[in-house]
């Protein structure tokens, strides 16, 4: 049941593309109208449902569940809309530059970006918790898995794929609850 109602609001949640004349396309296309030679074919009779609004530049990463469809943007922006009424319930300013990789679960959200921070935030309120890792020169992908996080990274001119975990250095002081975990 859960995978049927994530491919439904897959089919009604569309993110339409900008145009130069720095207008959104909404509502149905057909072959007639001007906007319909930019669409592949199998675009042309769907139905836009929904255009979503808050980021200042480019959306680079989403994830959808059934209740929430989280996106971060090139602004260093995380949004998180409820679902179904769309509205923004949560917004972070996460990075000083693009929001590349972004993952969340029911406690917390982890999020990667181009000034090279993977930082970890509270997915509740949307408080920030602690940078993951040292600082790299981008990051490119972020997963996580209770506390173990991965990450995929330039360090040294070179891509990397390190395995970091939540869990706070043994003698720094910090301390981190995970519940239920």
């Amino acid at each position: 049941m859960q995978s049927r109602l994530t491919a439904r609001l897959l089919l009604l949640v569309v993110w339409t593309p900008r145009y130069a004349y720095g207008t959104h396309i909404l509502g149905t296309l057909t072959e007639n109208h001007p906007h319909a030679g930019r669409y592949p074919e199998a675009c042309l009779h769907r139905h836009c449902t929904a255009m979503l609004q808050g980021h200042t530049a480019l959306v680079c990463s989403l994830q959808l569940t059934p209740h929430t469809l989280v996106t971060g943007g090139a602004d260093g922006r995380v949004l998180a809309f409820a679902l179904p009424d769309l509205r923004v319930h949560t917004r972070i300013a996460a990075h000083d530059s693009s929001v590349t990789s972004l993952q969340f679960d029911e406690q917390f959200l982890v999020t990667g970006g181009n000034d090279g921070r993977v930082r970890l935030f509270d997915v509740g309120s949307g408080a920030y918790v602690r940078d993951v890792t040292a600082p790299s020169e981008t990051v490119w992908k972020v997963v996580f898995r209770r506390e173990v996080c991965a990450i995929m990274c330039r360090r040294a001119g070179k891509t990397t794929v390190e395995i970091w975990s939540f869990r706070p250095r043994e003698g720094s002081g910090e301390r981190l609850h995970i519940a239920g975990r």
